[in-house]
């Protein structure tokens, strides 16, 4: 989004508005803060607070960005977490001030002066930031700082107020100019603004104490559940009147940026094509995905990519860009063939949930291409999925989409909302059927696998097979292979397909293999015990005390079959076998089955015979049926348990 965002500028002259920058400072002495004795966390955040102060200087509209932090630390590990200062540079015109100091439980105060604050390197390098070490830190401690960063405006931003320790005090404050208003919104219990509007100025606060702490569980989306505030500049009484920023000026926006070309650019295009050997006898949907996958095998996608590897002769030349240019590149080969399409801007809901009601670039991070008469999307800047699929993180959510209409002579874009379906779970499988046999010596098993995958379980693999080296093939052969239990000594072992295109791409990717463990068999003097659950790998666990604080979220749907065939041994016969069955079902208000866990078992001869079918067909579920879903689970997880004891007859 950041390359499509335009920056709006004022250069309006700053005449009758008073508010100049008030230089932000902390409380020169102060004692200790009282604390609950209840708060016995590794840390607690006594002061939590962010200002924005937005003034004119030399008719230009600017940013003092301050934010003033206060943590109790109690044990080694928040000493370590916290004896940082990290600043970010991205859009920071100057760093006005650093303090610094740690005040001791009987009141001592170290200040660090700023000028010996150690600087230390981002080792991570292209962060956009300066970190400093606050050295000297103790356990029991509490270590203050805040820092002030003059910066070009931002005109939306995101504070979390919500961490996995409590916070004592969170303070939010914005300030700008009369002529600047704002939307400000609070989130999951966060108090609700308060609005001061003066001659001169607007102010918009938020304070909330007391905030719990809120610890991210699994299958969730917990930045989407914690307090928060959203801001957006809203409206500017100098300008025409009319709201900034809605969903149908992003949309008008993005269709501009990715539609629009220079004569450069159709020059490189048109060269282009003679490269392309489009098949002729190709069908609408087959031009699509042909030029999806010729484009994703010679363009790269490069997330640090600057603007200028937008355009679409510095792509084409370059070999790589940014999610915009992607997008555009794939847009000027659809409009050479006439191929009809809509523009769709989403978010990441493993993210951030978008909010429709609240209209900001903040929510969307991605752009997408839906293909109207095939019902299918195509996703520019994601190697790992082709025109069936869009990744997991763009479906079951809301996003923006932008079609073509003509009237008269004029091609206007139609911007709407509308809801992406996610995939069914039959469409995302990962099924297994094994054989197990037992060595004649009784120490071990041979067993023979086959796994075929299907979805989201299969894209990135079928992306990279025609990239990697047989070297890596085998070794990603084998990892597979080798999920079961990591001691398998593999006598054989191939995938079924190791080259997929537009042509193939929703074939099933399948692998087998033979292979000889001593992992699943143990004995107890005569008795064989057969670790007959482990035989589908690890599974996940949700064991847990304390009462769900998140809803469920599914990262998408999935499903399972198993088969396991066991050839028990001559005058062996198993012991246990209603542990084998498990039935756990969820079903929504209709009566459909949503989350489902069944095994079952036959005997036929000397063939012990194991169904397992399994699957989630719903992304979303309420916090408050946890533990139906829990069940399911840890059905899967209790399977994994078994084990099945083998008596001489």
């Amino acid at each position: 989004m950041r390359h499509i965002f335009i920056l709006i500028i004022f250069s309006i002259a700053s005449v009758g508005f008073s508010q100049q920058y008030q230089p932000y400072n902390w409380e020169d002495k102060r004692n200790p803060e009282k604390l609950n004795k209840n708060q016995s966390n590794s840390e607690i955040s006594i002061l939590n607070k962010h200002q924005y102060q937005f003034v004119y200087e030399d008719q230009k509209l600017v940013l003092y960005s301050t934010e003033h932090s206060i943590v109790k630390v109690n044990n080694d590990k928040a000493v370590s977490s916290n004896n940082r200062i990290y600043i970010p540079l991205e859009n920071t015109i100057e760093i006005m001030d650093v303090k610094a100091r740690t005040l001791g439980p009987d009141g001592k105060t170290v200040e660090l002066d700023k000028n010996e604050i150690k600087e230390v390197e981002d080792k991570d390098g292209g962060k956009g930031y300066k970190i400093f070490a606050i050295e000297g830190a103790e356990v029991g401690d509490e270590i203050e700082f805040f820092h002030t960063r003059k910066m070009k405006p931002l005109n939306f931003g995101r504070e979390y107020a919500q961490f996995n320790n409590p916070t004592n005090k969170f303070q939010f404050t914005l300030s700008c100019p009369a002529n600047l208003r704002y939307d400000v919104k609070s989130y999951n219990g966060l108090p609700e603004i308060e609005v001061t509007n003066t001659e001169d100025y607007n102010k918009y606060n938020i304070t909330a104490k007391n905030i719990p702490e809120l610890t991210n569980e699994p299958f969730s989306n917990y930045n989407s559940e914690r307090m928060r505030v959203e801001f957006i500049l809203a409206f500017n009484t100098y300008g025409d009147g009319s709201k900034i920023y809605t969903w149908e000026k992003i949309g008008k926006n993005t269709y501009s940026a990715i539609t629009e070309r220079e004569k450069s650019e159709e020059k490189a295009v048109r060269k282009l094509l003679k490269k392309l050997n489009m098949p002729t006898t190709s069908s609408e949907y087959e031009k699509a995905a042909y030029i999806e996958d010729y484009l994703k095998k010679n363009y790269f996608y490069e997330e640090n990519a600057g603007p200028e590897s937008s355009k679409l002769d510095f792509i084409i030349k370059n070999k790589f860009s940014n999610k915009l240019g992607l997008s555009r590149l794939t847009v000027a080969l659809l409009n050479e063939f006439n191929l009809q399409y809509e523009l769709v801007v989403t978010p990441d809901r493993s993210v951030m949930e978008i909010d429709l009601d609240f209209e900001t670039y903040n929510y969307l991070s991605d752009y997408l291409i839906y293909l109207p008469k095939s019902n299918k999307y195509l996703t520019p800047h994601d190697m790992s999925v082709r025109l069936d699929m869009v990744p997991a993180q763009h479906t079951a959510t809301n996003a923006i989409f932008i079609k073509e209409t003509k009237i008269r002579d004029y091609v206007i874009p139609v911007v709407e909302t509308r809801y992406i379906e996610a995939p069914s779970a039959d469409l995302n499988r990962d099924d297994m059927e094994v054989v197990v046999d037992f060595q004649e010596d009784l120490s071990g098993n041979k067993i023979n696998l086959k796994r075929k995958f299907t979805g989201y379980q299969s894209s990135f693999i079928k992306s990279i097979l025609p990239i990697i080296e047989e070297k890596q093939k085998e070794e990603l052969l084998k990892n597979l292979v080798k999920f079961m239990t990591t001691d398998a000594d593999i006598q054989t072992m191939e995938f079924q397909e190791s080259e997929f295109d537009y042509t193939n791409w929703t074939t099933p990717l399948e692998i087998s293999s033979t292979f000889t463990s001593k992992a699943f068999l143990d004995k107890a003097g005569p008795t064989l015990l057969l670790k007959v659950g482990e035989l589908i790998g690890p599974q996940s666990e949700l064991y847990q005390e304390e009462d769900r604080k998140l809803k469920v979220v599914n990262e998408f749907n999935r499903k399972y079959d198993r088969k396991i065939t066991i050839n028990l041994p001559p005058q062996y016969e198993p012991q246990n076998l209603e542990d084998l069955n498990i039935d756990e079902v969820v079903k929504n208000i209709e009566g459909n089955e949503i989350f489902k866990f069944k095994s079952t078992y036959e005997i036929n001869q000397n063939q012990l015979i194991i169904q397992i079918d399994e699957f989630y067909e719903k992304i979303h579920y309420p916090k408050e049926e946890f533990e139906a879903f829990q069940k399911v689970i840890n059905a899967a997880a209790d399977f994994n348990k078994i084990v099945l004891v083998l008596k001489k007859k």
